[in-house]
């Protein structure tokens, strides 16, 4: 009985061989039909084509893409989520056809589309073998392992069409290798979070380890390099160590000069990515859209289709047309917090069983995570080129319903923070640049008429906020004043600060004063004009309470006077 037991079991084994052999032939030449994924999908002759199913194709497009900017599965994981974009599926499970089932973007999904070499293009059998196993529970349970790709029994590269080219897809393999964090093996790893700038890059200058990181200061937000593996290792004393943030600044300067000459390209290129970027989220987002609204309308042709009368099929087909149709409106719901990202939704309950959906933007530390930083950012630009000044902005910005970083209305101050950011320049008459000391009318700018006095701009400020200088403005609250010397104050003499006063006005001139108000004071006796009198002659204008030169006084010769005229 046993020889039998065991002639059978040899035979069972040279017919299983048998089997195996004739199926790694037929996958030599590429003719057994193997499961493919969920981008990819058998046409009516057997052979594999892309999905026809557009929303799929531009999924799998984005996560490529994405990893190709990224080079980390978990950070294209993170931002498939962070814009509740969920990825295909074809479960392998019940007969055939398998139809595409949506799933949350994870780690394991992620890294599954990136290490098939199915959307490379390539037909590839032996990717994975049985090896060992354990018994459990009285069951054999044998082991599954991944086989290295130059290990693999059939390869057969653009056999069909594919997402990306075989050379893309070995790159890929390389920097998913390369992010395991295995720095004898040559594996740098992907950058991980933290204040340092060179942390997980950084190698010792003695010992050439790797350089870890450690923080310190009294709420240990002071990052510091700092070389340990001989004090984990050994025991012995630390290698070195330094201090992060004067290191990254440095190599930040070095950086930004090296990237000088190309930066108007560098913001070009940057520019047009996030534009970019903008599209293909758009592009997603409207394939889903329609996805939702086909499935609902495809569900009322079946209720429509369906004869009145027959009510166990209605009432059902019924059902199926109303969970659709709070899928199609729970797509467009999703669509909308992600086209308002920032805002915190409620929906109230009122107990009347009526609902209302409401939306509160949410409040944040720096505009950096501003819902809608690119439209507040064009609003502005459009307010301060049409001559507004930085309140008239802020009043129009709250008029429109923009609301500030921390959930305050805008004030001056806000918009002014925001336009230095942002290199927007102020309104002024003339533009950019410095303002000349002389305007073409022939008044005089702010810095010119301190010059001209010899005194302070603020000065000229001052005498302008009491009215004893005129002047006038492109817009109210505007920085370009303009003093207007032929409307001449006639306080300015008396109130005049000899502090601010230039000393070279002293010397300007030795004859006699001929202002009235200057004899009455004794400046008579120094036989020379006051210094507002030469402040105004460099003005160009004679004292406004000065006397003609053909005005002469008594016991004086009038032709040692000096007629000061404008």
């Amino acid at each position: 009985m046993e020889e039998i037991l065991s002639g059978r079991s040899a035979e069972l084994h040279q017919i299983r061989q048998r089997l195996h052999q004739g199926e790694r032939q037929k996958a030599a030449r590429g003719e057994l039909r193997l499961p493919v994924p969920a981008g990819l999908a058998h046409d009516r002759a057997g052979g594999i084509v892309l999905n026809p199913d557009e929303q799929v194709q531009a999924r799998l497009i984005l996560v490529f893409a994405k990893f190709r900017e990224l080079h980390s599965a978990r950070a294209v994981m993170r931002y498939l989520r962070k814009n509740d974009l969920p990825l295909p599926v074809r479960p392998l499970m019940g007969p055939a056809p398998h139809d595409i089932m949506w799933r949350e973007a994870d780690s394991s999904r992620v890294l599954s589309i990136l290490q098939n070499p199915a959307y490379a293009g390539a037909y590839v059998y032996g990717r994975c073998r049985a090896e060992g196993g354990r018994v459990r529970h009285d069951v054999y349970r044998p082991k599954t392992v991944k086989v290295p790709i130059a290990d693999w029994e059939v390869c057969l590269q653009s056999a069909h069409s594919g997402y990306i080219d075989w050379e893309e897809f070995m790159e890929n393999q390389r920097l998913l290798a390369n992010n395991i964090n295995r720095y004898k093996a040559g594996h740098s790893g992907v950058p991980r979070k933290g204040a340092a700038l060179l942390q997980g890059i950084a190698v010792c200058g003695r010992c050439g380890r790797r350089i870890s990181l450690r923080y310190s200061g009294p709420a240990g937000n002071y990052p510091v390099y700092t070389c340990r593996a001989d004090r984990d290792q050994d025991g012995g004393p630390l290698c070195q160590e330094g201090r992060a943030l004067p290191v990254d600044a440095h190599v930040e300067s070095i950086l930004l000069d090296a990237l000088k000459p190309d930066r108007i390209a560098i913001a070009i290129a940057a520019l047009g990515q996030i534009e970019e970027e903008t599209r293909q989220l758009e592009r997603q987002w409207a394939l889903r859209r329609e996805r939702a609204r086909y499935e609902t309308e495809r569900a009322r042709r079946q209720y429509d289709a369906v004869e009145p009368e027959n009510r166990l099929v209605a009432r059902s087909l019924e059902r199926g047309w109303e969970e659709k149709l709070r899928a199609a409106e729970a797509v467009e719901q999703d669509y909308e917090r992600w086209r308002l990202r920032g805002q915190v939704w409620f929906k109230i309950l009122w107990q009347t069983g009526a609902t209302s959906e409401h939306s509160l933007q949410r409040r944040v530390h720096t505009y950096a995570n501003y819902i809608d930083i690119e439209r507040l950012r064009e609003r502005v630009t459009e307010l301060n080129a049409d001559g507004k000044m930085d309140k008239e902005i802020a009043a129009t910005l709250n008029a429109e319903g923009f609301v500030a970083a921390r959930g305050c209305a805008f004030k001056g101050e806000n918009v002014w923070l925001l336009r230095t950011r942002w290199s927007i320049p102020t309104v002024k008459i003339n533009g950019i640049g410095a303002n000349p000391a002389r305007w073409p009318d022939g008044t005089y700018s702010v810095q010119g008429a301190a010059a001209a006095l010899g005194i302070t701009p603020q000065v000229i400020f001052d005498y302008l906020a009491r009215g004893w200088v005129t002047g006038r403005q492109l817009t109210k609250g505007s920085p370009s004043i303009t003093t207007d010397h032929r409307r001449r104050p006639t306080r300015l003499v008396k109130c005049t600060p000899r502090a601010a006063r230039s000393p070279m006005l002293a010397a300007e001139s030795r004859s006699p004063c001929i202002k009235r108000a200057c004899r009455d004071a004794g400046s008579q006796a120094r036989r020379r004009p006051c210094q507002d009198c030469a402040a105004w002659s460099r003005l160009g204008a004679e004292h406004p309470d000065g006397d003609r030169a053909s005005a002469s006084q008594p016991g004086k010769d009038p032709g040692s006077r000096r007629e000061w005229r404008g």
